[in-house]
């Protein structure tokens, strides 16, 4: 009995030691924040309760022109927040706006507002809480109808004031749905963090309104409730290498959010982003190198051709250098280039490079012929706005962009390979165009994890 109570003792020190450090920790985090406030220069400050490590300081200069403090401790509750809000009250800067990372489930709506009233003369930016789907689809139903009327509340009580603005990203799933946007914590990466910052206070999809509130809310309870209905489960691809060639469909996004980094995020498969922006499949002797080259880069290893100081190097010299042990898949997404610049959709020669078709016969032929175990897909370009939402015909020997989208399907077919149709599957239309695509062409963030879970869903099992 007595050793049994030397062990129950033991484990109630270490139990107790570990909360004081924890509190230690948490406090001197605090007091180095309160430091800067009182010692530095600044105008702009951002307090969160959830964690903020990867805002940087010099974005807010970069995109804002703002001198800003990002606070690293998180917020406890209200009274902690009070606390900070005295530091920078009672420093000799001039405080114009002040960004808030709220969680509705730990702060009162009654203790921010009086922290809002008080201040009228600074620009309350609320970014709400946006957790991974998991916090949503784990809460047993009491607390998850408790949790959504937090958020409800909070919103509809914000909106009343001139002086605050307040953002809510949880009817997003290409934000919230994608493990690989997060660190592990209920904090994003650095580079959807910036995303995050450059969205708010600007992009009027995430500005919450009044009359807004029923679309937000709408939309958070269908995304959060869908999940918790049906969960998703995405093909294991950790034994999958998965190269990525083409244009800037895929190339304009290297980060997590991208086609390929949702891919991986979703699937854990290990991939390589070798496209290049403005590439064509079609070769162009006046190009300083072709996507054949790009390719040939891959096969011989010698990288000679790429330049040096652009993503597709580093993840050509990645895949190189990297040890062959895992099934290999290779995406190709070529056509909005070949379609732009007026290449002939075909030649006399089915293998003639310097049209689309042929150029592409000769592409996915050399990939089958290097790598005859690897699986092959092939995408069609996307729906575009541009010269007449794809109608209009570039040159005498070009077509428009839906006879660049049948040219890739037929080799799909006469190659037999998979195929991803996104030109004609896709949910895009001249009415809607603006919520996927980022300027007319290109997708955004929700057209990269749209068209990423398509891939992800297509990764063979055996």
């Amino acid at each position: 009995m007595g050793k049994r109570l030397e062990i129950i003792l033991g484990v109630i020190i270490i139990a107790l030691f570990a909360g004081l450090c924890f509190v230690f920790l948490k406090d001197k985090r605090a007091r180095e924040d309160w430091k800067r406030l009182d010692n530095e220069a600044y105008d702009t400050v951002f307090l969160s309760m959830y964690p903020v490590n990867h805002y940087r300081e010099e974005d807010f200069m970069t995109y804002r022109a703002m001198e800003t403090i990002v606070c690293r401790n998180k917020i406890r509750d209200g009274e902690m927040l009070n606390q900070y809000m005295e530091h920078i009250l009672m420093s000799p800067n001039t405080v114009n706006s002040i960004y808030l990372g709220i969680d509705p489930e730990k702060l009162g709506v009654e203790e921010l507002s009086d922290i809002i009233v008080a201040n009228s003369s600074i620009m309350f930016e609320v970014i709400l809480a946006h957790p991974y789907i998991s916090h949503w689809t784990e809460m047993d139903e009491s607390d998850y109808n408790s949790a959504m009327e937090q958020y409800e509340t909070l919103m509809e009580q914000i909106c009343e004031f001139e002086n605050a603005r307040i953002y809510c990203y949880n009817a997003e799933e290409w934000l919230t749905c994608n493990p690989a946007n997060y660190d592990g914590s209920r904090g994003t990466n650095e580079d959807v963090s910036q995303a995050i910052m450059r969205f708010s206070d600007y992009f009027q999809a995430y500005w919450v309104t009044k009359e807004k509130i029923p679309d937000f809310m709408d939309g958070m309870s269908r995304l959060t409730g869908d999940y918790r209905n049906n969960p998703r489960k995405y093909p294991d691809g950790r034994s999958y290498e998965i190269v990525f060639l083409g244009d800037s469909i895929i190339a304009n996004n290297t980060s997590s959010m991208s086609i390929p980094g949702v891919v991986s995020g979703l699937t854990g498969a290990r991939v390589y982003n070798c496209a290049v922006g403005g590439k064509s499949a079609a070769t162009n002797p006046k190009e300083e190198y072709s996507s054949l080259d790009i390719l040939d880069a891959l096969i011989t290893g010698n990288l000679s051709a790429l330049p040096e100081d652009e993503h597709v190097y580093e993840d050509a010299e990645r895949f190189v250098n990297g040890k062959r042990g895992k099934k290999l898949m290779f995406v190709i997404n070529f056509g909005l280039n070949d379609y732009f610049k007026g290449y002939p959709v075909s030649g006399k020669d089915p293998e003639d490079e310097q049209s689309f078709q042929g150029a592409l016969r000769v592409f996915l032929k050399t990939i089958r012929e290097e790598y005859p175990d690897a699986t092959i897909m092939i995408c069609t370009p996307n729906f575009t706005t541009y010269y007449d939402y794809g109608k209009g015909i570039q040159s005498a020997q070009g077509g428009i962009l839906e006879d660049y989208v049948n040219a890739i399907l037929g080799v799909a077919r006469e190659m037999k390979l998979e195929v991803l149709d996104n030109y004609h599957e896709l949910p895009i239309t001249e009415e809607n165009w603006a919520s996927w695509l980022s300027d007319g062409c290109h997708v955004n963030e929700r057209g990269y994890f749209l068209i990423g879970t398509r891939i992800a869903e297509r990764i063979p099992q055996q």
